[in-house]
């Protein structure tokens, strides 16, 4: 289902939504950055041994919210106002290096983290149109994966997916736990996962149900080029996308450096030699959760991102996590009801005022 939205500070038509989070946008200058550190206590850290120190997932995650009588709100601690992370992964390779890359273990505990702590992934195209149906009790995570790197996702000659990329282990979690799904959106630019012949890894994703946005052509900062640049990074990898996957609609953008251009508008609708973009929402670099579509803060326009790596400092994973435990969006199981509590002092959008239930 899809949302319509129209200017930067417009609210999405109040159709289905599920999602949620404070809006506390940390603009980096890059997909690198050198932040401000600060100290956590290896304790709340989710990346050691996580698996074992949790307690399984329940069966009903699996199954579908209508196959059982959707329990209580209250009961599941439904909060759909609450947060949700968007998890910003870049390269998945054994010899990780600098602040924004991780080994496969580290990305396959951060997956397993989500797994056991009832976290079912979503794309960045189903928050932005809401188009979620979640089994009561559980919580949306976004996967997001920028420049389309060769860890990624890759291709084995026989068509199978590489076990030790990205793709792979994500598969291998889904397995182990029914109900974790094997999806996010991958960002890419203009040789994605490293190939000057992308089709058949595009394809495959698109048809597995993983979502591919634009990353611009040539990664290019946004912020230092006029109207007619911006659209021109962005028209000339939407037509590679269109040419590659045709009939693909493509929803949502990332924008590189996390820098917005000086006509934000530019960002997400535009023209370039014939070509027309129109997309439903844009990713910022960092660094904190997203707010709920359902908030009056929600601006799809403008979706900061979580980073996806095991530093201590508040752009990253191992920071965040632990501290979402009591402010996370949990689904009520029912997509046309926003329930929370009543104590919880966030403000709703004004449009979903009918199908709010507080409890």
């Amino acid at each position: 289902m899809s949302i319509r939205t129209d200017p930067l500070t417009a609210l999405p038509s109040p159709l289905r939504l599920c999602t949620g989070c404070l809006l506390t946008v940390s603009l980096l200058s890059g997909c690198g950055g050198a932040p401000q550190q600060e100290t956590v206590d290896s304790a709340t850290r989710p990346s050691a041994n996580v698996a074992a120190s949790v307690e399984p997932v329940p069966d009903a995650m699996s199954a579908s919210p209508s196959v059982f009588p959707l329990p209580e709100p209250a009961s599941v601690r439904a909060n759909e106002l609450g947060d949700i992370p968007v998890l910003m992964i870049h390269q998945v390779e054994e010899n990780a290096r600098g602040d924004y890359a991780q080994t496969p273990e580290q990305f396959r505990q951060s997956m397993e983290y989500l797994a056991t702590h009832r976290y079912v992934p979503v794309t960045a195209a189903e928050l932005v149109t809401g188009d979620l149906d979640l089994p009561a009790g559980t919580s949306p995570v976004v996967l997001t994966f920028d420049d389309g790197h060769p860890s990624q996702f890759r291709l084995l000659p026989d068509g199978t997916v590489d076990p030790s990329c990205a793709v792979g282990i994500l598969m291998s979690v889904a397995e182990k736990y029914p109900g974790f799904r094997a999806v996010g959106t991958m960002y890419v630019n203009e040789r994605p996962f490293g190939r000057s012949d992308p089709g058949p890894e595009l394809r495959w994703l698109a048809s597995h149900g993983w979502e591919i946005g634009n990353h611009t052509a040539h990664h290019a900062n946004l912020g230092a080029l006029d109207t007619a640049g911006v659209q021109a990074e962005i028209g000339e990898l939407h037509l590679l996308l269109a040419e590659e996957l045709p009939g693909y609609q493509v929803r949502t953008m990332s924008l590189p450096f996390g820098i917005m251009p000086d006509d934000p508008a530019a960002a997400y609708r535009g023209t370039w030699q014939g070509v027309t973009y129109s997309y439903d929402g844009v990713m910022l670099v960092g660094a904190g959760p997203a707010p709920s579509p359902y908030s009056k803060d929600w601006n799809p326009f403008a979706i900061p991102r979580i980073r996806s790596w095991h530093g201590s400092i508040d752009l990253d994973e191992d920071y965040w996590m632990p501290r979402l435990e009591h402010t996370r969006y949990i689904s009520d199981g029912d997509p046309h009801v926003i329930s929370y509590p009543r104590t919880l002092g966030v403000e709703p959008a004004p449009h979903v005022a009918a199908q709010l239930h507080p409890y």
